[in-house]
């Protein structure tokens, strides 16, 4: 039987984490959206928002979540839906000022789409590589405090726009931290349990090819190479009959041996290390 080549699981630690993850944040991300949801229906009472830029934005966001409790809940895997989740917030920022048209809030009172500023930077995390994340983390903050300090609405104090900004930062970006020093710790473990498995593999294949190489040796000196002497000391002709017994069953021997290798057969890991 050949033995091949076996690969472990090389992201076993880091998927369990990922999928840990991502069920914790569908958990997280649906309490601030409930509470997001319930802030956009009310400005829009109080407010004079334009129904369709409300309705547009309301609807992405609400899509957004949704898909991230349905793809990390029932699929297994919400990348889709945290990517969906960090656009729509940068796409209500940006067309905020479509929402509120030439109406203002009061003062202190925050746009509704406040509340997703910092954990759409946390969906980026899940959603994009580090670069891309590291990206959005910066961007959604930045985006928040121009939109703050601007005229659309009703204008913020600097230093006020530039605190909530900071405040959105440092919320997303730690939990980022968070995230990806768990994912390099669970990737470090991975690279461990491989490089052990690899190592006990390697040791069992050169057991098991230094057993079948013992069998054979075994076969050829008992069987063959004392056939081979019996008959070239067959001086009469009971040594002869003797010989060709020995000769019979050498290759009777060989023909069995040959005949028990299967190279179809496949066994469990358990067998191969027992």
């Amino acid at each position: 039987m050949r033995i091949k080549r076996v690969e472990p699981n090389r992201t076993l630690a880091l998927s369990r984490v990922n999928f840990l993850l991502e069920r914790v944040f569908s958990v997280a991300a649906t309490l601030v959206g409930l509470q997001t949801f319930s802030n956009a229906l009310t400005q829009f009472g109080e407010h004079a928002l334009d129904p369709f830029w409300f309705w547009l934005n309301f609807g992405l966001l609400a899509g957004s979540h949704l898909s991230i409790i349905y793809l990390v809940w029932f699929h297994g895997e919400g990348r889709l839906g945290f990517v969906a989740l960090t656009l729509s917030t940068v796409f209500s920022i940006i067309t905020w000022s479509f929402q509120i048209g030439d109406g203002s809030l009061r003062v202190g009172e925050q746009p509704w789409i406040w509340w997703t500023v910092g954990i759409g930077g946390i969906g980026a995390v899940g959603g994009f590589g580090v670069f891309l994340s590291g990206f959005f983390l910066v961007t959604l903050p930045a985006m928040w405090f121009l939109l703050q300090v601007s005229d659309i609405g009703i204008p913020v104090d600097p230093l006020l726009a530039l605190q909530d900004s900071s405040f959105s930062f440092l919320f997303s970006s730690v939990l980022a931290g968070f995230v990806w020093v768990l994912r390099y710790e669970s990737s470090k473990v991975d690279e461990a349990n491989h490089n052990a498995s690899i190592a006990a593999i390697d040791l069992a294949r050169a057991d098991a090819i230094l057993r079948e190489r013992d069998r054979v040796d075994a076969l050829v000196h008992d069987s063959v190479l004392t056939t081979l002497l019996v008959a070239s000391k067959a001086n009469d002709e009971t040594a002869q009959k003797d010989a060709q017994h020995l000769a019979e069953t050498a290759i009777q021997k060989l023909v069995t041996a040959n005949t028990l290798l299967n190279t179809d057969q496949s066994i469990s890991i358990s067998s191969l290390f027992s």
